[in-house]
Formats: structure tokens, C-alpha cells, sequence
């Protein structure tokens, strides 16, 4: 399968259901990542930073990992770990890396559950956003938080005096219902992250983590509005 598929490093599959959707096919450095999205021309609110990075995936690396819809209660099936799992919150460069993929462009959907449970897909928005992985790249599990989206991530910008503030605030999970998520050793998380838009093309970056336990990611460049960089109160 992956001797195929390595002959098509990207090639996406156009189809037509309302709207245009596209199965795209990605040759990663250590997997290939197949990807169902719908084309869309919208990015974030200029004036907005929305936090909220939904997991498409999470567990072992495999020759090939497909993804397409957003892990939502409801829609998931809540993972089932021992009660008692060690795992480590103490964050750093040791134990996890963070890979925010410029070289592709997917979408993010806003999605809503109906009162019976069921996910109007028709309805939904769909936004331009980037692809994140998180790996867990030490010999111990780790805890990533108690939610469907990477609740302890912001996004920072650096600012024309070359200082780096921090434009989002992180989500903080809700624990009902929501599961908690871990990844063994060499595991890894695939999530989305929102595209901005403005005039002011910066460096940015996704921080991981909690007080000084935290890991970044590679540096990006983005074009936000500048108001942004005002900053907003972290804890």
C-alpha cells in the first residue's frame, strides 16, 4: 500500500456533493496521510484569534493514516484507559515535538451537535487551516489533557520589536463527558489549526503546555491584523 501510494506524493480526488470536497493524499516524512476536506475560500476573522485545536487522530504511527472528520462527542467513541496510568504532565522538548505543516492547506469545519445527536454536515462552515502533529518522543506516556482538542496550546505572533506575545488564550477543557487523552511512547496527535488573515505577514508559533512546562513549535510565517498583537492576559 505504501509502495503505491509513495508513486502520488499529492494528488487530491475531486467529487461534487453540494459542494466541492476532495480526498487529498500526502507523502509524510514518516506515514502518508489521506485527508478528506471540502474546498473553502474562508479564512478566520481577521480581528480573531479563536483558540481550538480539534484532534483528528491520535495513536501509533502507520503506514497510512486517514482523516476527515473532527473527533467530537457523539460522533467518537471515548477511549478506555486503566484507572490508574502513570503518565507524565511535566512537559518539555524532551518528551514532545510539535510540527506545524505549511506545505499544506486543509480546512477546519465548525460543527454543532443537533439535539438528537446527529451532526448537520450541510450546515456547517469550513475554514482555511494548517495541519499540527504532536509526537510524544520520550520513553514515557503522556497526559495531554481532558478533552477532544489540544486544550493546552496558543498560538504567539511576534510583534515589530521583534517580541513574541501571545494572542490566544488556551481552552480549558470541560471535564464532563470529555475524555482524557494520552500518548504512549511514539505516538502522535493529528490536529488542525485556523488560518488568520490581515496585512501583517509575522512570525509565529503554537506553545504547548502549562506554566514553565512547555514546548514550541517550528516558527511559521502568517499574514494576521496587527491588532492582534495587543495581546491578551495568560495565566
Amino acid at each position: 500500500m505504501r509502495t503505491l501510494l509513495s508513486l502520488f506524493p499529492l494528488f487530491c480526488l475531486l467529487f461534487c456533493s453540494g459542494r466541492n470536497k476532495q480526498v487529498c493524499i500526502y507523502e509524510k516524512s514518516d506515514f502518508v496521510l489521506i485527508d478528506t476536506t471540502y474546498t473553502t475560500e474562508l479564512p478566520r476573522e481577521a480581528r480573531t484569534a479563536p483558540a481550538g485545536y480539534p484532534i483528528y487522530y491520535f495513536g501509533p504511527v502507520k503506514d497510512t493514516i486517514a482523516i476527515g472528520k473532527q473527533f467530537l462527542r457523539g460522533r467518537t467513541p471515548i477511549p478506555q484507559w486503566p484507572k490508574v496510568l502513570p503518565a507524565t504532565r511535566n512537559y518539555s522538548v524532551n518528551k514532545l515535538q510539535i510540527l506545524v505543516d505549511t506545505s499544506i492547506t486543509t480546512d477546519l469545519p465548525t460543527e454543532y451537535a443537533a439535539e438528537d445527536g446527529s451532526f448537520n454536515n450541510a450546515a456547517a462552515q469550513h475554514y482555511n487551516a494548517r495541519l499540527v502533529t504532536l509526537r510524544n518522543i520520550c520513553d514515557s506516556i503522556v497526559w495531554i489533557g481532558r478533552s477532544f482538542d489540544i486544550i493546552f496550546m496558543r498560538l504567539e505572533c511576534r510583534n515589530r520589536q521583534g517580541e513574541w506575545v501571545a494572542v490566544q488564550q488556551r481552552m480549558e477543557g470541560c471535564g464532563t463527558g470529555q475524555p482524557s487523552i494520552y500518548l504512549r511512547p511514539g505516538e502522535i496527535i493529528i490536529a488542525k489549526s485556523s488560518r488568520l488573515q490581515g496585512s501583517f505577514t509575522t512570525d509565529c508559533r503554537l506553545v504547548f503546555g502549562r506554566d514553565d512546562r512547555i514546548v514550541y513549535s517550528n516558527t511559521f510565517r502568517e499574514a494576521i491584523n496587527e491588532t492582534l498583537l495587543n495581546g491578551v492576559q495568560t495565566d
